[in-house]
């Protein structure tokens, strides 16, 4: 796998949204509970879920990326799986962020089959 593919930028990608998230759940848990306004506010569940997804994604796109990139649709539906909850909750800059990881999760599928996910760069 080499720098200029679209597979490292989406573990980069998923590697920082696993930061964010645990960075948010810390931030969330360190301060008192407020009543919701407009029905907004999100419980700490959901952040504690979104932390181990993108974990997860990281992990095995950086440990087995043929698992996960030779699975085109599978693979784009679970990577983008939270931007069902991101879109409800209407957190634009977070959806946006998943929506630039899946497209490049999607390309990493799309060029990078099996035999090719260690090849050489085309000139």
């Amino acid at each position: 796998m080499h720098a200029h593919s679209p597979a490292p930028r989406a573990m980069v990608y998923f590697g920082g949204f696993a930061l964010m998230w645990m960075a948010v759940i810390a931030f969330v848990a360190g301060t008192p509970a407020a009543p919701p306004m407009n029905g907004a506010r999100a419980s700490p569940v959901e952040f504690v879920l979104l932390a181990p997804h993108a974990a997860i994604v990281f992990v095995v796109a950086w440990r087995a990326q043929r698992v996960l990139f030779a699975r085109g649709g599978v693979a784009i539906v679970g990577c983008g799986l939270p931007m069902i909850e991101l879109a409800y909750r209407l957190w634009f800059v977070p959806l946006l962020l998943y929506a630039i990881a899946v497209a490049y999760v999607w390309m990493a599928s799309r060029h990078e089959s099996i035999g090719k996910l260690h090849a050489a760069p085309r000139l």
